[in-house]
């Protein structure tokens, strides 16, 4: 989820699932200082996927893990998880050709001679959308997002 404008983290802000008006704090630690349950349900649910780094953010208070990886594919899969090894949000870079279909015609619409570059399937609880990060023709990225339908929702600079 480390990607320059913080493409992860505004998913799940902008979805909703963790908003904060007070104070955030985020900060890269080591593996090994990861609480063990939370690695233990990031791995059992994403067995094959290689670890790279770990993030503990704190928001208005509450502790939360964010576990980046990578899987066989070489695509990312990142995980946000709460002390204990429940999970909060999960991001899974996917194809952009595995949007759902009317992703593509709605980018195509709102940003002509454009190209997806990146795609991901956020689930954040129940709720399920994808974000694609966008190069319009000017050559400036913009991230879209997407409802579960692949209907348009919003779009963040």
């Amino acid at each position: 989820m480390r990607i320059p404008f913080k493409f992860g983290t505004s998913a799940i802000l902008g979805l909703g699932f963790l908003t904060s008006s007070a104070s955030a704090e985020e900060k890269k630690i080591a593996l090994n200082e990861v609480p063990k349950p939370v690695m233990a349900a990031f791995k059992a649910k994403f067995p094959s996927a290689i670890v790279k780094n770990a993030i503990q953010e704190t928001v208005d208070g509450k502790v939360t893990y964010e576990i980046e990886s990578v899987d066989k594919a070489g695509l990312t899969v990142d995980g946000v998880l709460k002390p204990g090894g429940e999970f909060v949000a999960i991001e899974q870079e996917i194809k952009p050709a595995d949007l759902p279909s009317e992703a593509a015609p709605a980018v195509a619409a709102r940003y002509p001679k454009s190209t997806i570059t990146k795609a991901e399937a956020v689930t954040a609880g129940a709720k399920k959308s994808f974000e694609a990060v966008v190069k319009k023709s000017d050559g400036k990225s913009v991230t879209v997002i997407f409802d579960k339908d692949g209907k348009f929702v919003e779009e963040e600079k």
